[in-house]
């Protein structure tokens, strides 16, 4: 046999107890690594996790803190026009005598909807103006009666007026003639109580001569006399001569004191006559002058009557006030009669810019700030996926309104609509009385506060509660 052989024919194998004390030795020591394994791989994913968590809840509470929201309102509105849609009345009313739009037309600024019959309105206008003419022409009457003016000429603007007015040339006539009548009869009264001057004045001058007569006579009278008192001295004369001179002389002193009488007397009845005819001139141009009074009261009065007529008779065309369309047209046919004060269209302008009149609940109002910038949506829009729209916030009532109907409380907010926001299609569709939502930022709050407020504000309330 070889070598190698030889050798392994000599081995002597363990014993068989011995073997498995070896292997039970092994098994034990590889139950050891792996427990140890083990409890170092449940170590580390413990690590690994409180790492986790511990990082979570840092970063997300750290953004809770720091983190800036923005709070806002959101609220309901409707679309308007912020100047509102026109109402077309008429002040008189009237009959209808034609209509030019129907419903759903767009008119311009300017254009006439509707004209009325003018035969009521023109036929006050006429009346009125027939009126003042003919007062006018009385006016300048009595002020000729007033300036004592020997005949009547009407001014040139009413000749022309007249010339305009043939009907009223009559009435022109009777004027002149009624001046003519009673400047007649002025005259007639002057004239005679002018010829009773003139005749005192004639009994005043006799007299004046019968006086100058009576005083030479007894210029005379008393030189005879006072001759016949030097020749009585010597003898030469009788006295019955001397006192038949003296009586001539005391008889014309009479005659001359009652001449002077006399003509103080018709001097007197002059004056009386005189103030006679002042009275009589003061009483035709007092009477003028009272009527003068009463006549410009009258036309004042009719003036204005004219003005409400003329402003009535420029109705009779109703124009558009603004481009628009015609809405809600009352007109059926020609003819029918609009009683006054009724509104008979309305017209939505068509370049007008628009509002969302918004209403906001009693418990949102708080943080609302003036003139803050809004976002508008509108539902009708849904579809086509807009950005919302801009807007800012015009007025906020500064009391709460109750709805009539529902008896809700809230606050409106008027919202001006920035127009440029909108793309032009959902622009060129925008009316009034679409429905929108408004959002109206109230300022900025951390996210840690939306979470833990409403939790604050539980507490609170139930501490107060206790």
């Amino acid at each position: 046999m070889s070598g190698p052989a030889q050798a392994t024919a000599h081995r002597i194998d363990p014993p068989p107890s011995a073997i498995a004390g070896s292997m039970r030795t092994a098994a034990n020591r590889q139950v050891s690594a792996a427990v140890a394994s083990c409890d170092a791989m449940v170590h580390r994913s413990l690590r690994s996790a409180l790492i986790v968590i511990f990082l979570t809840f840092g970063v997300t509470g750290t953004w809770l803190a720091l983190a800036r929201l923005d709070s806002a309102v959101v609220a309901q509105g409707v679309v308007e026009n912020a100047s509102t849609t026109r109402l077309i009345q008429h002040l008189e009313g009237g009959i209808v005598a034609e209509i030019l739009v129907r419903n759903g037309q767009t008119v311009r600024q300017g254009d006439v909807l509707v004209r009325f019959d003018p035969t009521q309105s023109a036929a006050t206008a006429d009346l009125f103006s027939t009126q003042i003419l003919g007062n006018q022409l009385r006016q300048e009457r009595l002020q000729a009666e007033i300036d004592m003016a020997e005949t009547l000429v009407f001014s040139p603007a009413l000749a022309e007026r007249l010339t305009a007015m043939p009907d009223m040339a009559k009435v022109a006539d009777n004027e002149r003639k009624r001046f003519e009548l009673q400047r007649k009869e002025l005259l007639q009264s002057r004239d005679l109580l002018q010829t009773n001057v003139a005749q005192a004045q004639k009994e005043i001058e006799a007299s004046e001569v019968a006086r100058d007569i009576a005083r030479r006579e007894a210029a005379l009278v008393q030189s005879d006399l006072e001759d016949q008192k030097s020749l009585r001295e010597r003898g030469l004369a009788s006295q019955s001569r001397v006192t038949e001179l003296e009586q001539a002389s005391l008889g014309l002193e009479e005659r001359i004191a009652q001449a002077d009488i006399s003509i103080a007397r018709i001097q007197q009845q002059i004056i009386g006559v005189k103030l006679q005819i002042a009275q009589l001139e003061q009483e035709y141009r007092g009477r003028a002058a009272d009527e003068m009074e009463a006549v410009t009261r009258e036309i004042r009065s009719l003036e204005r009557d004219s003005i409400i007529a003329k402003d009535s008779l420029k109705r009779i065309e109703l124009r558009s006030p603004v481009d628009g369309i015609v809405q809600e047209s009352t007109l059926g046919t020609v003819g029918a009669v609009v009683p006054g004060g009724a509104t008979i269209m309305k017209i939505a302008p068509l370049h007008d810019e628009f509002v969302i009149v918004s209403r906001i609940a009693p418990n949102d109002i708080d943080g609302i700030a003036p003139d803050s910038e809004a976002l508008i949506t509108f539902p009708a829009y849904q579809l086509m996926d807009l950005p919302p729209a801009k807007g800012k916030l015009l007025t906020l009532s500064r009391d709460r309104i109750v709805d009539p109907q529902t008896r809700a409380d809230f606050y409106e907010a008027r919202i001006r609509l920035d127009l440029t926001s909108l793309p032009e299609g959902p622009r060129s569709k925008l009316v009034a009385g679409m429905s929108a939502t408004t959002i109206l930022p109230t300022g900025e709050r951390s996210a840690l506060s939306y979470l833990i407020g409403p939790l604050q504000r539980r507490l609170h309330s139930a501490m107060r509660e206790e």
